[in-house]
């Protein structure tokens, strides 16, 4: 016997209801799935910052130990250019000290070696200022009175042919400049010739010999040489 239609309807109902209950536990299995999903890629991107801020909190160890390496080998280098100059000058302080004397005592000499030439100088010129102030000095001797001087202070330096030498006065820087200037404008030619005995050049004391010897109207003891030997004793004379 075919069954009724009310239970036709209740089996529908259950049947249904059935359908319904287990598609609602399939959305929710599936509700949970979405959930541990999620909850896994969360539970992923929390790893992954905290891994990248370890690996950030490393870098910045790392930027910070070679900062310091940096400046500890900056101190170290100015260290070691401190020490260099140091040994450089404790060195020369060494070579001074060692060598002093000798570098002292040639400086000494240097300094009065340029203090004598200076000397020296100013005397040259003190010398020639007191020819050329005299130069201006009235005449007071005799020409012949001239010639005569002029004459002895030759015999001193000369050899005479015949061995007679007559009258003899020692030349002096202060004789030649006085004769210079007493025969300024009467007789130029003998001034002039007296003025390189100023500079102690006696070569010429042959010919101002026969000069005044002539001029004197002189016959015995012409002058035929010099004598090297007197003229070095006049010319050391003339210098000290």
């Amino acid at each position: 016997m075919g069954k009724s239609v009310k239970e036709r309807l209740d089996e529908t109902i259950r049947r249904d209801k059935r359908e319904i209950n287990e598609e609602d536990n399939n959305m929710k299995s599936k509700v949970n799935k979405e959930t541990n999903v999620e909850d896994f890629m969360n539970k992923k991107i929390k790893e992954m910052i905290n891994d990248k801020e370890e690996k950030l909190g490393e870098e910045n160890e790392s930027d910070d130990f070679e900062e310091n390496f940096e400046e500890k080998s900056s101190n170290g280098k100015k260290i070691i250019v401190i020490l260099l100059v140091l040994i450089i000058s404790l060195s020369t302080i060494l070579v001074l000290w060692s060598n002093g004397y000798e570098i002292v005592n040639f400086a000494f000499n240097k300094v009065s070696e340029i203090n004598e030439d200076k000397n020296a100088e100013k005397n040259s010129e003190k010398k020639n200022e007191v020819v050329e102030n005299e130069i201006t000095t009235v005449a007071t001797m005799d020409l012949t009175q001239c010639y005569q001087s002029v004459h002895h202070m030759a015999n001193t330096i000369i050899i005479a042919d015949d061995g007679q030498i007559w009258g003899q006065n020692e030349i002096t820087r202060e004789a030649v400049t006085q004769m210079v200037n007493e025969l300024k404008g009467r007789d130029d030619y003998l001034s002039d010739e007296l003025k390189k005995w100023l500079e102690l050049d006696f070569s010429n004391g042959v010919e101002v010999h026969n000069y005044v010897w002539d001029k004197l109207n002189g016959d015995i003891g012409k002058a035929k040489d010099l004598n090297q030997e007197k003229i070095q004793q006049v010319i050391k004379s003339m210098t000290e």
